[in-house]
């Protein structure tokens, strides 16, 4: 039997130019059509409400269909939870906000005694609208009894910025896999928990059981059914979800199991701080009735835990500004990670896994890392010192320091990791002296060591900054110190005569591109930095026709039509220097940053042609 066609026909795309009114015009006409209703025409008729529902309806379910057609594929997904959702798949666990750190220096008085202590995990200072913890129990020997660097101390930990916090206590179901899901009783949008400093204690629902802490694990898949371990994901929701074993891979949480949790709450960027805030300033206990049961539990009764009089005889200060805080792991960095973990399954064997897990883990620490093999390391890195001239590159003492620090006595298997911390700095001698503390490159050490391979040790490096100005130059003869030279150089912009731009409107936006362009957050270990883009960029302001780099000596204003720029290392500026018009090509040890960033503009000439 013949089928009969539809008089209404619809491209295979049509469904895209449809919307809740659309539909709607398009029902009431064909009923206009028929002749046979009228109430369609009578905004508020029954049958006009029924006409909205369903117009209104179809266009909720054509807008989830374009979504999810869009959102299916982890190469075509650019919304976050959909990203976050298909990952899952792969058992990826993307990264939620980090905060930031700081590396302190702390010294014992006189008054306190002879012995070891530990300060109490949790414990925390306040100062400058903000507070800083400690996330796990740190310990200390005073072994004189005059005033002493509590070397091994500041060495070992970090501070955290941000407040522990109570969750309300849990039962368990006692399901396989069960999962706690941590949400905040509030819609503040800035409550913001930090990603690696949530910790969980379990009671079991047995007679006399105490608190036991159980430890944080990348995937349950790698555990046994014995291991204490849960794994933590930060969700589509953007809610943290803490999941447990099933006796299987990792131990099973039995029903009535008492389950609580203490997570750091941080205040994001408001919680990066200067040099010196936290000189001085009293320690502070963390205590509640839960958690001095836990801690009762959880510390040796053999430990001297320290009390407030005890305290109050231990200073803390920091020399260097907190690490920054970092967002949550974005669309574009979840692309990048989850096939590089996914590769790696959880070890670390090429030096790319070793390169990835560090900037997927140290997020808010570090801004830019490269790791290196040994055989890079010496023929590339340590070769450019013997090309300085020293007999020997530890008579460096950056690198005398990490080898000493961080080298065993067998360098053929060492993996060596260049790392440039992630701060705000405020001058050029921060940038040169920007280092990781001791501290910062135990940690990444400690956790590296978890997962990397057994016959690999880790070596945390420092980057060799070179420092960038303008520079102007007929020949190796017209200067004396080529630092000196740079000051002395400027660029010297023409802009057209007929333009009505403000000459200080211009020097703005050609201070403007440099800023960009050399923005701490734009730059890279062992990038090419771009000449001709930077020329570009500057002929791309408005009114300007061309510009050249000029410097004045002895009298004579040499002059370089194009952009000049000297290139050299601030700490052997006479024998590692340059002045280059051709792209930069940095190794992957070096780390450029151009010379007082914030106040280029007084370095820059702008005059009208004519």
């Amino acid at each position: 039997m013949a089928t009969e066609e539809s008089e209404f026909e619809l491209r295979q795309d049509g469904y895209v130019a449809f919307d809740a009114i659309s539909l709607k015009d398009l029902i009431i006409e064909r009923l206009n059509d028929n002749e046979v209703f009228t109430d369609q025409n009578y905004e508020g008729s029954n049958l006009s409400s029924l006409i909205d529902i369903i117009s209104y309806s179809y266009h909720t379910l054509i807008y989830y269909l374009n979504k999810n057609s869009a959102e299916s594929t982890f190469s075509q997904s650019e919304i976050y939870e959909n990203i976050n959702q298909i990952v899952k798949s792969i058992d990826y666990n993307p990264t939620g906000p980090q905060t930031a750190n700081l590396n302190f220096q702390a010294e014992a008085s006189n008054n306190l005694d002879i012995g070891t202590y530990t300060i109490p995990r949790y414990s925390y200072f306040t100062f400058s609208g903000t507070s800083y913890s400690f996330s796990e129990d740190v310990s200390f020997t005073k072994s004189v009894s005059t005033d002493q660097i509590l070397t091994d101390l500041q060495n070992n930990n970090l501070l955290y910025n941000g407040l522990f916090v109570e969750y309300p206590t849990l039962a368990a179901i006692g399901e396989n896999f069960e999962t706690v899901s941590l949400a905040p009783s509030t819609n503040d949008s800035t409550f913001i928990i930090d990603n690696h400093n949530i910790y969980v204690y379990i009671k079991e629902a047995v007679p006399n059981s105490t608190w036991v802490e159980w430890t944080k694990t990348t995937s349950l898949y790698l555990e046994t059914g014995s291991s204490k371990k849960f794994s933590v994901r930060f969700n589509e929701n953007e809610r943290y979800e803490l999941k447990f074993g099933n006796n299987i891979t990792g131990k099973k949480l039995n029903a009535g199991d008492q389950i609580a949790v203490y997570f750091l709450q941080s205040d994001g960027v408001d919680g990066q701080v200067s040099k010196n805030t936290l000189n001085n300033q009293p320690l502070y206990f963390f205590t509640t009735t839960q958690f001095n049961q836990i801690k009762t539990d959880v510390i040796s009764s053999s430990t001297v835990v320290v009390d407030s009089a005890q305290a109050a005889n231990l200073a803390f200060s920091n020399k260097n500004t907190s690490t920054n805080f970092k967002q949550k792991e974005s669309v574009s960095e979840i692309k990048v990670n989850a096939p590089n973990l996914f590769n790696s399954q959880y070890r670390l064997v090429t030096i790319d896994d070793y390169t990835n897990y560090i900037s997927k883990n140290f997020g808010s620490w570090v801004q830019s890392v490269k790791c290196v093999n040994n055989f890079d390391y010496t023929s590339i890195y340590l070769k450019y010192f013997f090309d300085l001239g020293l007999d020997r590159p530890n008579d460096n003492s950056r690198v005398l320091f990490n080898q000493v620090n961080f080298a065993d006595s067998c360098d053929f298997n060492n993996i060596y990791s260049f790392a440039v911390p992630n701060k705000e700095l405020d001058s050029s001698l921060d940038q040169r002296t920007n280092y990781l503390s001791t501290s910062q490159k135990n940690a990444i050490v400690n956790l590296l060591s978890e997962v990397k391979s057994a016959t690999t040790e880790i070596v945390i490096s420092d980057p060799i900054y070179m420092e960038i100005n303008f520079g102007a130059s007929y020949t190796n003869t017209d200067f004396a110190i080529i630092s000196e030279a740079g000051d002395e150089s400027y660029l010297y912009v023409e802009v057209e005569q007929n333009s009505r731009r403000d000459l200080e409107a211009v020097r703005n936006d050609v201070a403007g591109v440099f800023t960009t362009y050399f923005n701490t957050d734009n730059l890279s270990l062992g990038q090419v930095i771009s000449l001709k883009d930077l020329q570009q960029s500057v002929l791309d302001v408005d009114g300007v026709v061309s510009f050249s780099t000029r410097r004045e000596n002895k009298g004579v204003v040499i002059i370089d039509s194009n952009l000049s720029l000297a290139v050299y290392n601030p700490v052997y500026e006479t024998v590692d220097y340059d002045f280059t018009r051709q792209d930069i090509n940095l190794e992957f040890y070096k780390f450029a940053y151009f010379k007082d960033l914030p106040t280029i503009q007084n370095r820059i000439q702008v005059i009208r042609q004519g």
